[in-house]
């Protein structure tokens, strides 16, 4: 049985290559609690600069970059994605997880 970070990564690429639900992907990103981030280390500018490129490729503009969302999303660590959801959501109205369902989901 594989590890939680493999079991998340082995989740992540079948939803979004090989049948699109977004709703494990904004499950595997949003969704976990920060205990099961603590040690590890990711750069803080960056998550800064990820969560400023996630408004502007979604609730800044009309319709939706979803490459911008992809390429942060399938390139950055679970630590560092759990730090842009809470930088995201302390700098903006709504949650990464309510712009994701809203622009994904329910577009």
């Amino acid at each position: 049985m594989p590890g939680p970070a493999r079991r998340d990564a082995v989740i992540f690429h079948e939803a979004l290559h090989t049948n699109i639900d977004l709703k494990a992907v904004t499950d595997v990103i949003c969704c976990r609690t920060p205990s099961q981030f603590e040690g590890l280390v990711f750069d803080q500018r960056l998550v800064e600069h990820d969560a400023k490129a996630l408004y502007k490729a979604g609730e800044k503009r009309l319709g939706t970059d979803e490459t911008t969302f992809i390429n942060i999303f399938g390139e950055r660590s679970r630590a560092h994605m759990a730090a842009v959801s809470s930088a995201y959501r302390n700098t903006n109205k709504n949650t990464l997880r309510k712009v994701i369902l809203a622009f994904f989901l329910y577009s």
